[in-house]
């Protein structure tokens, strides 16, 4: 693993890559599949750029986020979307357009983060009843999921004007996404990853348990504490993004680790790419498959996704 993480992180870069030109490139209109280039390219670079982009980063951010607490939980199967997390970072964010009126930017950062943040302590508080269970996690965040996503719905049902300019937001698309969204994002991520291999000793060491973690001397509330605090921010800004809905979180951590990379930096790298690739791809696929309609790169995600979550509860079972 030591030999071969740096190559298969340039060649997932490199991959990557090609992904984003592909993307930007090609593609289809009126008179079928086309390669743009030249002016044909600088026209249609407004539109895709932002939305491309805006993918990216949501998908490193959530499988970065898978990582860190699928590590913190000590439990596979969790998630940011499978534990309500995004749900929650999703709830925050539209009640706060509903309680700041005008423009409410500066407070949807907080607001997701605080909503994603109170969701992860309200499921570890209700798995570590009478001894933690990974199990008993898995139900308490699929019943916050759940609840989250029927108030949602019931705003939805308000009729309330503002619903409207969230709605597409909340089905997971990149469509409205503006170049000035996509560099703010960034420099919250580039802030977010900066953080991340900091906290590799803790990651590395809670997976073996609490007993382990107190016999080398770790604090375990603190620890927890702020690695449930950089999950929440980095779900809160890509579900701010790209909304709450994908698999991304729980498919790029088990696609590193069946790669080999069990190692926390190297795990965490591998799932970045990963992530950032299955939704890039999600997002041109969702503009080709019914063109000229177009399909929530979150959707199509999630509809790759949810088999892929009842098939990893079946590996488990056995």
């Amino acid at each position: 693993e030591r030999q071969h993480v740096l190559a298969f992180a340039l060649a997932g870069g490199v991959l990557l890559l090609m992904a984003v030109v592909v993307a930007l490139s090609f593609g289809r209109d009126a008179h079928g599949w086309t390669w743009a280039s030249g002016a044909l390219l600088d026209d249609l670079m407004p539109w895709r750029w932002p939305r491309i982009m805006a993918a990216l980063f949501a998908g490193v951010m959530l499988a970065v986020a898978g990582c860190i607490i699928q590590r913190l939980t000590g439990n596979p199967m969790a998630s940011p979307e499978v534990l309500g997390i995004s749900s929650g970072a999703a709830f925050g964010v539209v009640l706060m357009l509903f309680l700041v009126p005008g423009n409410a930017f500066g407070w949807l950062l907080p607001a997701g983060s605080l909503g994603a943040a109170v969701t992860l302590l309200i499921i570890m508080i209700a798995a570590g009843r009478g001894g933690f269970s990974p199990h008993r996690m898995l139900l308490a965040g699929m019943a916050l999921s759940t609840a989250f996503t029927m108030l949602l719905m019931m705003l939805q049902a308000s009729g309330d004007p503002r619903m409207a300019q969230v709605l597409t937001w909340i089905s997971g698309s990149t469509y409205n996404t503006t170049d000035a969204q996509v560099w703010r994002t960034g420099i919250v991520m580039v802030i977010l990853l900066a953080i991340t291999p900091l906290c590799r000793r803790w990651l590395t060491i809670l997976p073996l348990g609490g007993d382990t973690a107190r016999a080398v001397g770790m604090a375990l509330t603190p620890t927890r504490i702020a690695l449930l605090l950089l999950a929440a921010c980095l779900t809160a800004t890509a579900t701010m993004t790209i909304g709450p809905l994908s698999f991304v979180g729980l498919m790029a951590p088990h696609i590193a680790r069946m790669m080999g990379f069990r190692r926390t930096m190297p795990h965490i790298v591998i799932s970045a790419l990963v992530g950032g690739l299955l939704l890039v791809f999600a997002d041109w696929c969702g503009r080709m498959v019914l063109f000229p309609f177009q399909i929530p790169a979150g959707l199509l995600s999630t509809f790759i996704g949810a088999p892929y979550f009842i098939y990893l509860l079946r590996k488990q079972s056995r």
